[in-house]
């Protein structure tokens, strides 16, 4: 036991159990975020988009401040290559075969419904694969699909620049 509790004073890592002082910071950054979030919910003209991802990168680096407080090196860079991959695998699926939308207002009614609250409304599921995959950051298709289709419901961005809803979901 004395062997153990020099161990982990030798790697920097704290006895199991007990949460240090970057635990309880993290989950105040995180809460931070949330109240961000939360803001920008509330549709403050022009700052909800990026209000919206700031306060989500807060929450995740309050996230992972609380969950990686007491781990040593080796344990902190064996999850971050895990969640790279994780990201990285999650990111190619969603920039080539799917990507779920929420409905942004009511012009789909009845068949769909939109509001524009945190967790309220209705969502759609996109297939890509169908239309042709696109290369990302760039408007160029590795190759073309079918044309949509009348009776089709398809996800596009709004040309204006200060639009209210970025994206626009219409049949």
């Amino acid at each position: 036991m004395a062997k153990q509790k020099q161990a982990n004073s030798a790697e920097g890592a704290q006895p199991a159990g007990k949460k240090g002082i970057m635990a309880y910071l993290g989950i105040a950054v995180a809460i931070g975020g949330i109240y961000l979030i939360r803001r920008a919910n509330e549709d403050l003209q022009g700052l909800s988009d990026w209000l919206w991802y700031t306060g989500a990168v807060v929450a995740a680096a309050g996230a992972m401040m609380w969950f990686l407080d007491g781990m040593n090196r080796e344990e902190m860079l064996s999850w971050f290559r895990s969640g790279a991959v994780a990201i990285g695998i999650a990111l190619a699926v969603r920039w080539s075969f799917a990507e779920p939308y929420r409905i942004p207002s009511g012009s789909m009614e009845p068949t769909l419904h939109g509001d524009p609250g945190f967790g309220k409304g209705d969502r759609v599921f996109v297939n890509k694969w169908i239309f042709g995959v696109r290369v990302p950051f760039m408007n160029k298709r590795l190759w073309h699909g079918q044309e949509p289709k009348r009776w089709d419901i398809v996800v596009f961005k709004a040309v204006e620049e200060n639009a209210r809803h970025g994206t626009l979901v219409k049949r």
